[in-house]
């Protein structure tokens, strides 16, 4: 599948995984905006990424398997976690306070396919020189997480279902202060890798602040703006300093 676009280089491009198809959104310098729905073999992206240049890309999907960290005794001890609870994910998710569907499993065939998408598809970039970035590594590969990304940005106001008419309207207006969108973009995943797209901007330009959630070694999410889920707020300081660092605008 070709992909069309009048837009010029270089860009950032966002995207929302699914099962069976990515929808992808991509902003130049100058804040234009286009949003596909693309399905098919990755290797059609190569022609996308060289025409435009794409400088970063965010991928809202989990970048990795769990690595087992939050299964350690001394930190399960240190975080006064209980014998049966948050047993096989990975650090950002715990931070965030995930239900278990979001959960990223240690095996790789026990995660959910639309995970296993993302997966293959952060492989994909990587064989073509992207590197993920992290807070311990510069680069151009980032894991964000729209749907708390939201809610973030809206606090303190409760942010609806992204499915309902106020939902889409309210993520609309977020979106509004950063590009200029259109009625048919209001849908729930244009808006997620629109943000995506946007959060990928922010972290190269610095024009927002921004902050890493999670363990570096098992992939971290990139979130816009200061405001820390209930959990991170409370962790012990050098557990913080670790797993919560600010990118400053």
């Amino acid at each position: 599948m070709s992909i069309k676009t009048k837009l010029k280089p270089p860009c950032w491009l966002g995207i929302d995984v699914h099962k069976d198809f990515l929808q992808l959104a991509l902003i130049d310098r100058k804040g234009n905006l286009e949003v596909f729905s693309y399905s098919g073999s990755f290797n059609s992206l190569d022609k996308l990424l060289a025409r435009l240049k794409v400088s970063a890309i965010a991928i809202d999907a989990p970048s990795q398997p769990a690595k087992g960290i939050i299964k350690k005794p001394w930190l399960r001890v240190r975080l006064g976690l209980k014998e049966n609870k948050w047993q096989d994910l990975r650090i950002c998710e715990y931070l965030l306070g995930l239900g278990g569907f979001y959960w990223t499993r240690s095996q790789k065939d026990l995660c959910s396919e639309w995970m296993q998408v993302g997966f293959a598809l952060y492989r994909f970039f990587q064989e073509r020189g992207y590197r993920l970035a992290s807070s311990e590594q510069k680069g151009n590969l980032i894991e964000v997480f729209p749907s708390y990304a939201y809610q973030f940005l809206l606090a303190p106001k409760k942010l609806e279902k992204k499915t309902s008419a106020s939902g889409k309207k309210q993520r609309g207006e977020v979106l509004k202060r950063f590009v200029k969108i259109s009625r048919a973009q209001l849908n729930p995943h244009s808006l997620d890798a629109i943000l995506s797209s946007l959060i990928a901007r922010f972290y190269q330009t610095g024009e927002y602040p921004c902050y890493w959630l999670g363990e570096p070694e098992e992939g971290q999410i990139l979130f816009p703006g200061k405001i820390l889920p209930p959990i991170a707020k409370k962790l012990p300081k050098d557990l913080k300093k670790k797993w919560v660092a600010q990118i400053r605008a």
